[in-house]
């Protein structure tokens, strides 16, 4: 991730009760889904869990307000962060 896109990726920006998390939205055959920096989300997993499922749409049973699929099997996200290793 370049400085700038970084820079901006730590950007959040408030909308009421929703925050902006950027994300970048990746399909795979017919598997999709949002792939989230990990470092931009918060570190409780509870909060984390939250966020994600608040993103996809859940708990809408279709999931018709959020990014997920019409079903809970084909609602999928990713995290990815840095390597801890050399």
């Amino acid at each position: 991730m370049s400085a700038v896109a970084a820079a901006r990726a730590r950007e959040v920006t408030r909308r009421g009760s929703q925050t902006a998390i950027p994300c970048l939205f990746i399909r795979g055959g017919t598997s999709r889904g949002p792939f989230f920096d990990a470092r931009l989300l918060p570190a409780d997993t509870a909060l984390r869990d939250a966020v994600l499922l608040a993103a996809l749409g859940s708990p809408d049973p279709r999931q018709i307000d959020g990014i997920g699929g019409a079903h809970p099997l084909t609602s999928k996200t990713g995290l990815v962060c840095p390597s801890t290793q050399a």
